[in-house]
């Protein structure tokens, strides 16, 4: 018995020792293609971040900004920030804008662009005293540009853009939506150097539509908002005028100073005749210095 015991055993371990082999053999192959694939990830990744432009630091802006397009009223903002920009293939972050990448084919770029309308408190406004604060409004959504000269990662380009974005307000306990804004517009920047200093101006002209919830949003003025300077009032859809913006940027060692106005013009928009509109045209004036590490 115990020989066949000892012959059994034999048999059993001879079965058995080509099969653990043979998962240890696969499991150290799969090993090592899973640290290859790890290293080929980590090595693109470096050299993704090698071939991308980044710059942090911190600075100090000034901005005057309407109440909104239209008021007789504005606001000023005394704001230190973190400066940070990046620039790679796939991500750009600059001072005022933040844009992805999720398409790319010759002259055409298609990125996901951001937005966005201060907060109001109508009680500082006189055309709103006694209606609802107007929340902060974040604009998101996809942008379709064509290059006509350049690229987004060089300084001199000419291109057209057709921006589509979803709008929501909130007043960080609540969101909602408020309707599509479509804001195409044409954009010529250039990059050039001054002795040390290098200056980039840029300068763009575009038309601003927007979907009946959001004009209705910042213009209507219900029953219960109702006065005899303030009738009731429905915004329609459509247009919602023109606008021209101009920045300038001066770098030098590692400062940075930057300048920038955008001029609105409401003359013939969808909502030209609601009783909030107290001008036909606005003025967004800024100011930034950033020391860079």
């Amino acid at each position: 018995m115990s020989t066949l015991f000892l012959f059994g055993l034999k048999h059993t371990v001879s079965k058995r020792l080509p099969q653990r082999l043979w998962q240890r053999f696969k499991f150290a192959r799969l090993t090592r293609l899973n640290t290859r694939a790890s290293a080929a990830v980590l090595l693109m990744s470096l050299t993704a971040f090698a071939r991308a432009e980044l710059e942090v630091g911190l600075g100090m802006s000034v901005t005057q900004v309407p109440h909104y397009i239209g008021a007789e009223q504005s606001s000023q903002y005394y704001l230190p920030f973190p400066y940070l920009r990046y620039r790679s293939k796939t991500l750009q972050i600059d001072r005022n804008f933040v844009q992805a990448t999720l398409w790319e084919q010759g002259r055409w770029l298609a990125v996901m662009s951001f937005a966005g309308e201060v907060p109001v408190k109508s009680s500082s406004n006189n055309a709103r005293k006694g209606m609802a604060d107007l929340d902060l409004i974040l604009e998101a959504g996809p942008a379709l540009q064509y290059f006509v000269q350049g690229d987004r990662m060089k300084d001199n380009v000419f291109l057209f853009e057709l921006p589509l974005r979803a709008a929501a307000s909130t007043d960080f306990t609540q969101i909602a939506y408020r309707g599509l804004t479509f804001n195409p517009r044409a954009v010529w920047r250039r990059g050039y150097y001054m002795d040390e200093y290098f200056v980039r101006p840029q300068l763009s002209f575009g038309l601003r539509f927007a979907t009946e919830h959001l004009h209705d949003y910042v213009y209507g003025v219900e029953e219960d908002d109702r006065t005899d300077a303030r009738p009731v009032y429905t915004a329609e859809a459509g247009y919602g005028g023109w606008q021209v913006n101009y920045s300038t940027v001066v770098r030098w060692n590692n400062k940075l100073l930057a300048g920038f106005m955008r001029y609105v013009h409401i003359e013939g928009a969808a909502f030209e005749d609601s009783p909030l509109v107290k001008r036909d045209n606005s003025l967004i004036l800024g100011l930034a210095f950033a020391h860079i590490f």
